[in-house]
């Protein structure tokens, strides 16, 4: 502590002085801290709504889903019924299975799945990639025979 009231003063003002200084060597500090907080004020209000906004779209999707999902996978089941049972009576096993894949809805399919002899090595599902055998293609042509009446599609 300064002992006269001039030293308290000279202080006082030696303080200023630097206070001051950093003020000038940085004016625009202040500024540039203003603005970038309303930035980030700004930035997360917008995700805020963003994520509301993707909060009712999975609902709506999932809403939509709900409607046609079932559907499908009951026709499913029905082709694979009839389809099981006449290969059944051929003697020879098939299936037929929803290939899901959640929310990607371009790698949704149907799965076919012939075994023709006890001793032949089970065939993974039939795809475009792997039909190159001929009982492939025989499988795929029982399956399309066993598909339900065109006419009765269902109204997603």
């Amino acid at each position: 502590m300064p002992a006269t009231i001039e030293d308290l003063e000279a202080a006082i003002q030696d303080t200023v002085s630097q206070a001051n200084s950093v003020y000038l060597l940085n004016h625009n500090i202040l500024e540039e801290y203003e603005s970038r907080q309303k930035k980030i004020e700004e930035l997360s209000k917008k995700q805020e709504l963003d994520e509301k906004q993707l909060s009712r779209q999975m609902d709506e999707i999932n809403a939509l889903k709900g409607s046609w999902l079932p559907t499908l996978k009951n026709l499913v089941a029905q082709i694979n019924e009839t389809f099981s049972n006449n290969f059944r009576e051929m003697a020879v096993a098939g299936e037929v299975s929803l290939d899901e894949h959640d929310m990607d809805y371009d790698k949704y399919g149907i799965l076919i799945k012939v075994k023709f002899s006890r001793v032949a090595p089970r065939r993974p599902g039939l795809h475009g990639s792997n039909t190159e055998a001929a009982s492939p293609h025989m499988g795929i042509w029982l399956y399309t025979s066993y598909l339900p009446n065109p006419s009765h599609i269902p109204q997603w």
